[in-house]
């Protein structure tokens, strides 16, 4: 179990890590549904949009012809119309879906305090946006179900004091209920995928790079999905709203109309259910400050927020490409020394990863006791009589046990908060050490705690790629005896190497 996981979440952890493997050995790690989450939310909400654009220039904001509107639409476009309207209710229920994926494998990932609370806060956020959307959605259609809902919605509203007349009277016999209902309801469909992409934009601002697009061969066969589903079972209306009598146990969709089937099964109101849940919603923001952290672990090197040596800075900007959290600004040189700009580090937004060090060309970045000078003492260190026979595994403290890969015989082993914190200076070293390989042991790349793979600088992977003498590694801290018998297969290739020569 990985260690840098506090306790409350190791179960939890266990099962994503569990599904994520068998996921990985069905789709291979880059097209695994797990690793493309907020791609995939992204995706749901193109379809809605441009899905939910056609359906609008359908649809009749009137009491008398919400129904019969959608219904034209359903049955005489039936071969396109109905389709579309299929996909935009499927797509609806992947995005609710796919968000709730999301949160619980950001959670039980252990990826939601410190440098990315502000991210997550705003993730949850966009919960009740959406479920708010899909519920006025499911209104507009105004039949059997859509009644049970705003009759219920009604009897919660009537606590309130937002009218002079109780709200329940739109829905009796007589009632005063008018097309100023599908109106409002229209407005708040049509304002809230506004929301939507605000906090969409808040979610993803400081993080750099983030993945929005998914690859194209799931994208393609989520759209066969998609289409296929619709063709097989469409997405049709109940029977109409009739007003005069009670409803009679419609279909009901459990993604967005859950609280009022759950009130009738627990026999509670439903303000009561969306109060639990709205207290659920308010712990779950709360996370960040409510979840405490696993403890901290010995390292070779003390990881702290990144710092910059002015002196030494040419304001090159290669650090702040590297960086996954916006966490560097570049900034009017503020020193007299003859260059344009200058590094600034905010250190409340800095996780510590590294991936920086690399990527600064000059001796200017450090992060903790992490440095490339300390790289350079330690494998010397470690080979005071030559590297002869031996190799050097430098391994992601997330994705390997050091305490296992130390059994390996002829090989001394360095933990590193990532790999992302190696570079060419520390690969060569390594080598000028006399050493037979380097072995890096990794997380899988797409599923990287400090999204190493989403980075699009040339460094450390492209430009050691033709280094025979290395051998990156995928590894999960859940198997480490598999990461260590991957291991000793690499040695036992370099071994054999280095004979033939």
């Amino acid at each position: 179990m990985n260690p840098h996981i506090p306790s409350p979440l190791k179960a939890g952890n266990a099962i994503l890590v569990y599904l994520q493997v068998r996921l990985n050995a069905v789709f291979s790690s880059r097209l695994n549904p797990m690793y493309n989450l907020g791609a995939l939310g992204y995706f749901f909400t193109w379809t809605l949009l441009i899905s939910g654009l056609y359906l609008f220039i359908f649809y009749d904001v009137s009491l008398g012809g919400a129904y019969n509107s959608v219904q034209r639409l359903t049955v005489n476009q039936k071969y396109y119309g109905g389709i579309i309207r299929s996909i935009h209710r499927y797509a609806s229920n992947g995005l609710m879906a796919v968000m709730a994926v999301h949160a619980l494998q950001t959670l039980f990932s252990d990826r939601f305090r410190k440098y990315r609370w502000f991210a997550w806060v705003s993730g949850v956020f966009i919960i009740p946006v959406v479920w708010v959307e899909g519920v006025t959605g499911y209104l507009m259609v105004f039949d059997e179900s859509a009644k049970m809902a705003l009759v219920q919605l009604a009897g919660w509203l009537d606590a309130f004091p937002l009218a002079i007349e109780p709200f329940s009277r739109n829905f009796i016999q007589g009632g005063a209920m008018n097309s100023l209902v599908f109106f409002v309801l229209t407005y708040l469909h049509i304002f809230f995928p506004i929301g939507l992409m605000i906090f969409l934009w808040l979610h993803c601002m400081r993080i750099s790079r983030p993945l929005i697009n998914a690859p194209k061969e799931l994208v393609f066969w989520l759209v066969i999905i998609l289409f296929a589903i619709s063709v097989l079972k469409p997405a049709v209306s109940g029977p109409p709203a009739n007003l005069s009598a009670l409803a009679a146990s419609p279909e009901i969709n459990w993604f967005y109309l859950f609280p009022f089937p759950l009130a009738d099964a627990l026999s509670i109101s439903p303000s009561l259910v969306l109060l639990l849940f709205s207290g659920c919603f308010f712990l779950l923001a709360l996370a960040p400050w409510i979840i405490p952290g696993a403890p901290a672990r010995a390292a070779v090197a003390t990881a702290g927020p990144a710092s910059v040596a002015l002196a030494h800075c040419t304001g090159c900007e290669q650090c702040q490409k590297a960086c996954p959290f916006e966490a560097i600004n570049i900034k009017t040189r503020s020193d007299g020394r003859p260059y344009e700009n200058e590094v600034e580090i905010l250190p409340e937004r800095c996780a510590s990863c590294g991936l920086c060090l690399p990527a600064c060309p000059f001796p200017a970045i450090s992060v903790g006791s992490w440095t490339k000078e300390y790289f350079s003492r330690n494998i010397k260190a470690m080979f005071p009589n030559g590297g002869a026979g031996k190799i050097i595994i430098f391994a992601c403290e997330r994705a390997a046990d050091a305490s296992i890969l130390g059994e390996i015989e002829n090989a001394a082993v360095m933990t590193v908060p990532c790999i992302g914190i190696l570079g060419v200076k520390t690969i060569e070293e390594s080598l000028r050490a006399g050493v037979e390989g380097v072995i890096a042991v990794s997380c899988v790349a797409e599923d990287c705690h400090y999204r190493f793979s989403r980075r699009k600088l040339d460094i450390t992977h492209i430009e050691i790629a033709g280094v025979k003498q290395l051998k990156i590694i995928e590894a999960s801290i859940s198997d480490p005896r598999a990461a260590r018998e991957e291991v000793r297969k690499a040695q036992d290739g370099f071994t054999a190497m280095n004979k033939s020569k």
